[in-house]
């Protein structure tokens, strides 16, 4: 009796392990592939506006490239990216991996408070059945009003963009610069930014969070005197060539 009690309990156990297997197969997510250099799914001057559900980055001479591109199986068709690139200027920031860097300066014309740089964000949701409305979108980062813990929420509050028309957006890309605001951001200063962007599925939506990040080093503008001496050395170099 004991031996068949013993038998019993042994696979009653199983079964419970092979259930509580199946439920975490159910419940739980790849972690989701981070693509660097990479290209977007679109980024294209020529990509066709649909008022509330295409809103792309339009402008002129945009081109695709050096994105943080954050995907997951579980999540077709959905993709988020990240970038830094020179202001009024499709060339994306030099870059290693996720650490871009910028040139200290003033963008716009003396007085402006605009920085050299932008900073870019891509959410693609086209194909997924899903909507911006599905989801959570916050935004990190140690400039001054430009973090958020509802990009929707605060794109509006700016009048951006009017209430209510992200609910159903499904392609979203934008370019904001840090003097954006009213950040108050010295374009001159040197410093290191962070930046966190986080696409979070809403209660109901099955999937991960798809998080990309990234850090933009701005460096001081070469000095008149460093100037100089490039200057100088370009013209030594020219004149010994011709000896």
């Amino acid at each position: 009796m004991i031996d068949n009690f013993g038998k019993h309990l042994s696979c009653a156990r199983l079964i419970v392990a092979a259930a509580l297997g199946l439920l975490f197969q159910q419940t739980s997510f790849a972690v989701p592939v981070t693509s660097f250099d990479a290209d977007v799914t679109e980024w294209s001057s020529t990509t066709v506006p649909v008022p509330g559900v295409i809103l792309p980055i339009g402008g002129s001479g945009q081109v695709n490239g050096n994105f943080i591109v954050v995907e997951d199986d579980s999540f077709p068709n959905i993709q988020i990216g990240l970038r830094a690139v020179e202001r009024f200027s499709p060339v994306p920031l030099p870059n290693s991996g996720s650490n871009y860097v910028a040139q200290a300066g003033e963008s716009g014309g003396p007085g402006s408070g605009l920085s050299t740089w932008n900073y870019e964000t891509h959410i693609d949701l086209r194909g997924s059945g899903l909507s911006f409305d599905d989801f959570t979108i916050t935004f990190t980062t140690s400039i001054l009003n430009h973090s958020t813990a509802d990009f929707q929420a605060d794109l509006e509050a700016f009048s951006l963009v009017p209430a209510g028309t992200l609910d159903n957006v499904e392609l979203f890309q934008a370019s904001f610069n840090p003097g954006f605001f009213f950040s108050g951001l010295d374009p001159f200063a040197p410093g290191s930014y962070p930046f966190e962007f986080n696409l979070i599925p809403k209660s109901g939506v099955s999937g991960p969070t798809l998080s990309a990040s990234m850090v933009v080093e701005v460096i001081p503008e070469p000095t008149s005197a460093g100037l100089v001496l490039l200057g100088l050395g370009t013209i030594i170099g020219v004149v010994r060539r011709r000896k």
